[in-house]
């Protein structure tokens, strides 16, 4: 039993060394900064209590572990708090708000677009372009088939790009004609 559980340990460890900043800098996207530390830790110990022996790729499979520590943390901020949640939505978000995935550095064009993007949408994206998971590997992360996922960048992609096109110059209309 020693034997096991040190190896156990070891595999663990091996993981943690190997993904931990990665599962960090997911987890620092999508939370405010004073509940990152707890939702890693939180992810980890899932990991310890749950790891599946032959997972071949274990990044997607904390992803997706992360993913759920998220949510329920979300769950749990709007438990108690159903009426404020209803007022703030009837009220324009103040500076100081963390949006569902937090995005530093954006350009303001791009933040805005980025920002018209549902939450699938953006996670989609997140997924490719900041956690660099392939579709199948982003699909594990939601819980869809590759195929699915590609379809959902690929919406996102366009949504995107239609929404940094600069709006079409207005045309002037021609003066009506009085008899």
């Amino acid at each position: 039993m020693g034997d096991s559980a040190s190896s156990r340990e070891r595999k663990f460890r091996a993981i943690y060394e190997q993904h931990g900043v990665a599962v960090h800098a997911y987890v620092a996207r999508r939370v405010a900064d004073a509940h990152v530390e707890d939702l890693v830790a939180e992810t980890f110990m899932v990991a310890w209590r749950k790891l599946p022996k032959d997972v071949e790729e274990p990044l997607p499979w904390l992803y997706a572990v992360a993913r759920r520590e998220v949510a329920n943390h979300r769950r749990k901020l709007a438990g108690g708090h159903r009426l404020v949640e209803r007022l703030a939505a009837l009220t324009p978000r103040h500076e100081g708000a963390v949006p569902p995935l937090v995005v530093p550095g954006l350009e303001p064009p791009l933040a805005a677009a980025f920002g018209r993007l549902t939450d699938v949408e953006k996670e989609a994206l997140a997924l490719v372009a900041w956690e660099q998971l392939d579709y199948t590997q982003a699909g594990r992360v939601v819980g869809c088939t590759a195929a699915t996922f590609a379809v959902r960048v690929s919406r996102a992609r366009g949504k995107l790009r239609e929404a940094l096109q600069p709006a079409p110059p207005a045309v002037p209309r021609a003066k009506e004609r009085t008899a």
